[in-house]
């Protein structure tokens, strides 16, 4: 079983992770199905991420997939209001004039994407489950206003000057690749607390980098300093090798659409 440890889940072996999710019950805009619920989202269905371009993205994974109903517990999270959006607290949310910021930064008066101001944040609990889908673009319209898929791993939005969003995005390029660029990804498995195992390890280990109370811990990093920069060049090359994936499929489209119609 497990039990609500504010934004965090704790398992019976004690260990705690970030949650990354929405309740079920809200909502998202589907191609061809209109507005579903989150707990009846499926791998690969394609969620709407822009709503004035109307773009959809297909959801190439789950980073968090539980129903939490079913094992008996409660998960807390923030509600948002007038438009319902249960969220967990470090997830993301763009907010007008300050980008994607964790849902315990949102204030009353805040400016959400589509033009609504936060009139009141709530402190709630959901049994509907948690879900954090994640798309190509790293995005996601929820209840209508747009979403980050990740998580912020301290009380603000940046880490050092950079955004949380975006280092996220850059450290899910391996998993993007392998699931959206050459996938789909049709099956894919959960640890014990409903977290990707693509995602599982990445998440310990930046909550082990910042520790328990969202503090540095200096002697790790001292020690990944050692091989960070690494990190940081095969990060890069992934980055690019999807730059690149990307380019060389669009040519092929271009070509062979050019092709059909001469």
């Amino acid at each position: 079983d497990i039990e609500s440890i504010g934004d965090t889940i704790k398992n019976i072996d004690n260990t705690e992770m970030p949650t990354i999710c929405f309740s079920g019950d809200t909502t998202v805009q589907v191609e061809h199905k209109g507005t579903i619920a989150m707990k009846d989202l499926k791998l690969n269905d394609r969620v709407m991420v822009d709503y004035n371009s109307k773009k959809f993205e297909p959801v190439y994974s789950f980073g968090h997939h539980t129903t939490v109903a079913k094992r008996g517990s409660r998960i807390q999270m923030l509600k948002l209001q007038p438009l319902g959006l249960e969220i967990s607290s470090t997830h993301m949310i763009f907010i007008k004039g300050e980008g994607f910021i964790p849902a315990m930064m949102v204030k009353i008066g805040d400016i959400l994407s589509n033009n609504i101001s936060v009139t009141d944040i709530q402190h709630v609990t959901t049994n509907t489950g948690v879900y954090a889908p994640f798309t190509a673009s790293g995005k996601i319209l929820v209840n209508g206003v747009l979403a980050s898929n990740f998580v912020a791993f301290q009380d603000n939005n940046m880490l050092h000057g950079l955004s949380f969003h975006y280092l996220a995005y850059a450290f899910e390029s391996t998993h993007r690749i392998w699931c959206y660029h050459t996938g789909p990804c049709r099956v894919e498995t959960y640890n014990s607390n409903g977290i990707s195992l693509w995602v599982e390890k990445p998440l310990q280990l930046m909550h082990t980098i910042l520790g328990p109370k969202r503090t540095l811990n200096y002697n790790l990093l001292l020690q990944l300093c050692l091989i960070l920069p690494f990190g940081v060049i095969i990060i890069c090359f992934m980055s690019l090798i999807e730059a690149v994936f990307f380019i060389y499929l669009t040519t092929i489209i271009f070509f062979s659409v050019t092709l059909f119609i001469l």
